[in-house]
Order: C-alpha cells, then sequence, then structure tokens
C-alpha cells in the first residue's frame, strides 16, 4: 500500500512508487481514518510506567516494547522529512 497526503487538492506519495506501475496506471486511493500514533504520549506513558516501583512488563515485554518505540520514531521522522520534502 503506498501512503499520500492531500495537498491543495493534490494527492502525493510519501511512500516511493513501485517501479512497476506504468506512467498513468489507474490507482484506488482510501482516506484513512485512524490517526497516526502520538509520540509524546506514548513517551509520557512510558515515563510514568518507568517511574513505578514494580515493573508489569517482563525484561523481554519492555525490550520488545523499546524497539517498537524507536522503530516508530523513526518511522515517524522518515515520514515527517517525506511530507516536508514533498512541501518544498
Amino acid at each position: 500500500m503506498i501512503r499520500a497526503v492531500v495537498s491543495q487538492g493534490m494527492f502525493k506519495p510519501i511512500d516511493p512508487v513501485p517501479e512497476d506501475w506504468a506512467e498513468g496506471a489507474e490507482v484506488v486511493v482510501a482516506c484513512v481514518t485512524n490517526a497516526p500514533p502520538n509520540h509524546a504520549e506514548i513517551d509520557d506513558w512510558y515515563n510514568a510506567y518507568a517511574a513505578q516501583d514494580s515493573p508489569v512488563l517482563s525484561p523481554e515485554e519492555e525490550a520488545r516494547f523499546d524497539q517498537t518505540l524507536a522503530e516508530l520514531k523513526a518511522d515517524s521522522k522518515r515520514q515527517f522529512d517525506r511530507v516536508a520534502e514533498l512541501n518544498n
């Protein structure tokens, strides 16, 4: 699935268009109703969680959470950079 944003009434891809898509190919566009994750809220939740005396996650779960959070932040940065590039 290719993600895109609406800008001045036009769709601008966020993700690269596959090389095998021919120029002028017809595509289907659908609006995403779920908002992207709010990273500030996730950080606030994690900081509150980390301040607790007794952890509620196992060390493996905590490591998986940290990895997922890092991946979300990296994806968010890539998406922001791509949108900023498209708007220039």
